[in-house]
């Protein structure tokens, strides 16, 4: 039935319901048959696994084998790994993933915790 198309006299006749809701009675009788007007929650990813699906970037993959491509050829062109712009280099190519993951995930890790204080006040 598509209930945004018909009367609600006839959708409420069709959900056997009235204009003032269901009974105490009906409400137990339905909720014993339908159970609990819940979602299903889906399983929580670890925050782990989260962080391997975004090193399967692109972009990402180019630029940590940058960083290792530059220390190697620091270390075979005999580089001190002290010179200030290889350290430089590949401190911030490494460092890129690590950041654009915090400003990714962290926002949704709060709002998580934040939908988990309201359920549990329920």
């Amino acid at each position: 039935m598509r209930e945004y198309l018909v009367d609600y006299k006839e959708v409420l006749n069709y959900l056997h319901s009235s204009y003032k809701g269901i009974s105490e009675e009906e409400a137990s009788i339905r909720l014993k048959k339908n159970g609990l007007n819940k979602l299903d929650e889906a399983e929580k990813t670890p925050l782990f696994v989260k962080f391997l699906k975004e090193l399967s970037n692109p972009m990402i993959i180019i630029l940590i084998v940058a960083a290792i491509v530059s220390g190697i050829t620091a270390a075979y062109a005999n580089e001190s790994f002290t010179d200030v712009f290889i350290i430089f280099a590949v401190v911030i190519i490494i460092e890129i993933p690590i950041i654009h993951f915090g400003v990714k995930y962290v926002p949704y890790m709060f709002a998580e915790k934040v939908l988990i204080k309201i359920k549990h006040k329920e």
